[in-house]
């Protein structure tokens, strides 16, 4: 079971496809995680590169690596 903030508002929520994530957020039309190595990954709209993949590819429908600096 996760943890989802909706508009300021704390309520319970079941990922099954995001199985293996310690933390999850959210912007307006994409997604970050960090796993449970520590690793992040991101996904949805990005335009402007805000999923942090190094790409402005859109949209990333399927979690991918973030390299880290």
């Amino acid at each position: 079971m996760a943890e989802a903030i909706l508009r300021d508002r704390a309520c319970q929520a079941t990922f099954q496809a995001l199985s293996g994530f310690a933390l999850v957020d959210g912007g307006d039309l994409h997604s970050l995680a960090i796993d449970q190595n520590g690793d992040a990954w991101g996904w949805g709209l990005n335009d402007y590169g805000q999923v942090g993949t190094g790409t402005n590819v859109t949209p990333i429908l399927v979690p991918e690596a973030i390299q880290m600096p």
